[in-house]
């Protein structure tokens, strides 16, 4: 703010002085509107509104600073010709009151820049701090597993150069790989590489969302390896495998971490089968440009009854036939 030298604006025309008093004013509500939001709790709507466009009044305000910088701006240069004109042959000293005004409406210029970037700063802060704290609110109500990520590295680090390879020229994996058919299920006996297999295809379609090519635009996977000797599998389910899948989900797409933050306030919000099915996913995915791809190794390995057991999951799983 010291930028403004305001003890300056005696020497500039009324509607000038009014000009940048709305600046100030305009602005001045800009941080004003942030900071109420902050005081009620708000702030996380608040710029997530903001980032997105959303939020109207702030717009509003926007607009109305860029005009008001502009109709500055138009003021001083008005007043710069004026100023020529009228003092016609006094050559030097119009040069020196010309000089003036523009080293004036710089410093204006540079003031309110000044102002964005410091409001861009300070907004840029406390974005970043909103998504660490969502980010721990995310861990605290999914509480994901870190071994299917450490299992899949592991998989990547020791498999043979084209593991895999064959399972591409299959016909039935090149139509669910074209999205034609939505499940494809592979047997095979224990210890015949189903779990290496797993990874692979995990890892091609990585690659192949990286690219962003159709149809795997807008697509995200996620993955589960299931393990009877692992007691979270044991207790938990395929609802602990929803809720790796979320998080694994949420670390790469802003927007699905805020649907989750939306619609998960407690662990009550997803404590059955069901309500993490429709909460974590089904109310998310199958929208227009919103795809999602599983991939679960190890369904003999995982209980087959109870609550979150194979036979309840394999109901759910009826929600995908058209979506």
């Amino acid at each position: 703010m010291d930028r403004f030298e305001l003890h300056n604006l005696d020497r500039t025309t009324p509607q000038l002085e009014e000009n940048f008093a709305n600046v100030l004013a305009t602005v001045l509500e800009m941080i004003g509107l942030s900071t109420r939001a902050i005081v009620r709790k708000r702030w996380k709507e608040y710029f997530a509104k903001l980032l997105k466009g959303d939020d109207e009044k702030v717009e509003e305000l926007r607009k109305r600073l860029d005009r008001l910088v502009q109709d500055g701006t138009a003021l001083i240069i008005e007043h710069i010709n004026n100023s020529v004109i009228t003092i016609g042959d006094q050559t030097a000293k119009t040069g020196a009151k010309v000089d003036g005004l523009e080293h004036t409406a710089t410093k204006i210029v540079a003031g309110v820049e000044d102002i964005k970037d410091g409001n861009k700063a300070i907004m840029g802060l406390l974005l970043k701090q909103h998504s660490a704290n969502r980010k721990n609110d995310l861990y605290d109500l999914l509480k994901p597993v870190q071994a299917n990520t450490d299992k899949l590295e592991g998989i990547l680090r020791e498999r043979v150069t084209d593991t895999g390879a064959w399972l591409l020229n299959e016909p039935y994996f090149q139509s669910w790989l074209r999205l034609v058919e939505p499940l494809l299920y592979i047997s095979g006996k224990p210890g015949s590489g189903k779990t290496f297999l797993a990874g692979s295809v995990v890892s091609m379609l990585q690659s192949k969302i990286s690219t962003g090519s159709d149809p795997w635009h807008g697509t995200a996977v996620g993955f589960f390896f299931f393990d009877k000797d692992d007691v979270h599998c044991r207790i938990g389910g395929f609802l602990q495998a929803l809720r790796d899948i979320s998080w694994q989900i949420a670390q790469f797409d802003p927007d699905y971490a805020d649907h989750v933050s939306s619609q998960c306030r407690t662990w009550a919000d997803i404590e059955t089968l069901p309500s993490a099915w429709r909460k974590l996913f089904t109310s998310y995915f199958g929208q227009p440009g919103r795809s999602l791809c599983l991939v679960l190794d190890g369904l003999d390995e995982a209980n087959d009854g109870g609550e979150y057991g194979l036979k309840s999951f394999l109901k759910l799983l009826a929600d995908i036939q058209g979506a």
